[in-house]
Order: C-alpha cells, then sequence, then structure tokens
C-alpha cells in the first residue's frame, strides 16, 4: 500500500509510527526544511481539558504502546484577571517542549519511525491523492481543507511566541486574561528551564501589523520583568472539518480541526488522531468513526470559545474569581474525575441568553 503524509510534525509522525507497526512504510513529505515548529516553545496540556479520564501519557502508553516523556509535570497555574488572581495546585497536566530541539515531541516521534522525509516539498493535493492509495494531511494548517471546501474557521488568531530570561518555578505556569492586550483570548508564561521561559501572547481580531501594539501593551500592563531574547510571529487556526476523509484523504490534527478553539490545546489530539488515521489505513477501518469522540468533544469546548468571545474584563475577573473559590478550585482541580466539558450544558445556557439578550 503506497501511503503518503503531508507534514512531519506531531500528528504525521504519530500517524508514520502506527503504520510501521502494521508493516506500512510511508512517504513523509515536509514543506519546512527539518522536523518540529519554526521556533523551540512549550506548551501545556491541561488534565481537565483532555477528554481522557487517565493520565495522558500513561493512556497513549497502554492503548497505543507509545512512550512520550514530557518536559515536566505542571503541578502550578496562576490565572490572572485585570483585578483577581487565582492559584491552583494539584496534578494539573505536563509542560512539553515544540520545535527543533532533541527533546521536543516531534522529534521522540520522529526517533521512533524508519521512513525518511522529503524536506523542502510543497506537494500538490490534487497530484499527490492520485500517486498514493492513501493520503493522510497533517500540515497542521487549514489550507488543503479549504481547498477542498470542507474547513469551517471557528477561531483565527495572531500570536507572538518569545524566549525570555530571568528566575523562574519550574511547574508552573501564568496565564493572563485582559482585553487591553489579548482580546477575548489570552497570554501565558511556560517554563523550559529555571532560567527560561516561554512567553506567548495569542490575540483575536487583530492583524499582524497590531500585533506589536498589543505586545506593548502586555509589556507595560503586567510589568513583565523578563529579558527577552527572541520572538516569533504567527497566526493559528482553529476550525471544523466536516467530512474528516474525503475518499482516499484523511485530515488529522489541527489540519483536520482538532485543536480546541476555547484556550487552543491540541497536542494530544494531534498525536492521537494521527494514530488513528494509521489504525484506519492499517486494517480497513473507518476513520471518521474512530476519530468521532475527538471531533464530538471540539464541538462541546466551542460552546466555551462562544462563551468567551462575549466577555469584558469584568467578566474575566468573575470567572477567574469564582474558580477561586475555597472548595469550587478543589473540586476543579483535585477531582480526577473534573473535566470542562462537563460545564457545556451551562456554557450553552448562557450563550443561548446572551444571544437573546
Amino acid at each position: 500500500m503506497k501511503v503518503a503524509i503531508l507534514g512531519a510534525g506531531v500528528s504525521g509522525l504519530a500517524c508514520a509510527f502506527e503504520l510501521e507497526k502494521a508493516g506500512i512504510k510511508p512517504v513523509i513529505f515536509e514543506k519546512r526544511g527539518h522536523i518540529g515548529e519554526a521556533v523551540n516553545f512549550t506548551c501545556l496540556c491541561s488534565r481537565i481539558l483532555l477528554r481522557v479520564h487517565e493520565d495522558m501519557l500513561k493512556y497513549l502508553e497502554k492503548k497505543y504502546d507509545l512512550d512520550i516523556k514530557s518536559l515536566s509535570p505542571l503541578n502550578e497555574a496562576i490565572m490572572i484577571s485585570p483585578n483577581k488572581k487565582t492559584v491552583a495546585k494539584g496534578n494539573l497536566g505536563y509542560i512539553f517542549k515544540r520545535g527543533v530541539e532533541e527533546y521536543s515531541i516531534e522529534n521522540q516521534l520522529a526517533s521512533k519511525i524508519k521512513a525518511s522525509v522529503t524536506y523542502n516539498s510543497d506537494v500538490e493535493i490534487k497530484e499527490i491523492k492520485k500517486e498514493f492509495d492513501q493520503v493522510v494531511v497533517a500540515t497542521a494548517m487549514p489550507t488543503i481543507a479549504r481547498e477542498l471546501k470542507v474547513w469551517t474557521d471557528a477561531f483565527v488568531s495572531q500570536a507572538r511566541i518569545a524566549t525570555v530570561v530571568g528566575d523562574f518555578k519550574i511547574n508552573s505556569a501564568t496565564i493572563w486574561f485582559n482585553e487591553k492586550y489579548s482580546g477575548k483570548a489570552f497570554c501565558y508564561l511556560v517554563p523550559n528551564n529555571s532560567k527560561e521561559a516561554t512567553l506567548t501572547l495569542i490575540i483575536d481580531q487583530c492583524s499582524s501589523a497590531d500585533l506589536d501594539y498589543y505586545w506593548h501593551n502586555l509589556l507595560l500592563h503586567e510589568d513583565i520583568p523578563y529579558t527577552i531574547i527572541q520572538h516569533y510571529d504567527t497566526e493559528y487556526y482553529c476550525g471544523f472539518v466536516n467530512p474528516l476523509k474525503i475518499k482516499n484523504v484523511s485530515f488529522v490534527g489541527n489540519a483536520a480541526g482538532l485543536t480546541d478553539s476555547f484556550i487552543g490545546v491540541g497536542t494530544f489530539n494531534a498525536i492521537e488522531s494521527g494514530i488513528l488515521a494509521g489504525q484506519a489505513i492499517a486494517k480497513g477501518l473507518d476513520y471518521k468513526d474512530l476519530v468521532k469522540p475527538i471531533s464530538d468533544d471540539i464541538i462541546k469546548l466551542h460552546e466555551f470559545r462562544k462563551a468567551f468571545n462575549t466577555f469584558e474584563n469584568k467578566d474575566f475577573d468573575k470567572a477567574v474569581g469564582f474558580i477561586g473559590i475555597p472548595g469550587i478550585k478543589q473540586f476543579i482541580y483535585n477531582n480526577p474525575l473534573f473535566k470542562i466539558r462537563n460545564g457545556v450544558i451551562l456554557a450553552k445556557i448562557y450563550n443561548h441568553l446572551k444571544k437573546k439578550s
């Protein structure tokens, strides 16, 4: 069987991993000249945002025989709105490295496969799907889904990802919500180690030309005392893809719209959807059925994004204040069964009332 994977990111490499377990050697095409993101950064996988109830790393190892290491566990989350602050502690998730460094998720996955990658290869979907029995789109971008008219935007934002140096508490992340610099989105700081961290600003309804303005507002309002040594600007797209497979073309990861539009967590879904696409190809299964629990979950989390799109700073204060109430905070962060999606009915009611008003 001839299988092409477009993209040597997390979802594409996970797909190759699963295919090779079944004796299928895919051909991997990568637009960049290397594996991994264009810039090194750290990202979060929050336990309460993930669909599965068990530890995500144990889940991947037990269910898919995939051993992935985190940079560190996430044991503290500091949430700050203009007038409120909440600190949550416990088993909150994991911090992962992304990019070209040896310890990144991309390179961990790459070390587990034998297939070679054809770099600097910008292939056309119309041609490649004729040459191969199966094509897996793992580009992390909506370009091909838009070309095939199966993509709908859910959330589009500009982002600045900066590397900063200073003194940092490992296993702790800080998240800011403030309309003055992040609109209906957010900013977060995640340590790489005790002396270096990733500072990321995500701002919706913003042009790339205006990103400097909002970045300046962030540094001004939060008095961030760190030295910025480099930054990288990009666009993020969250959306819906329907259907997730068209004839011999399957979509995985963010190319399939499997990054949630609420907070933008997508690494776990990217890995799992890549594996499921590989299983569907190798075993002749229905990929759409396999990935349905993930896509259904994305739809649920979008209700929270719709609610956030109506928030003003007073609402961010209420939300941060509410989750900081003793008892509420413990129920959310120390309850292994609690998931954000448990509150989707409340989010739907809120959105309905907002729409009527």
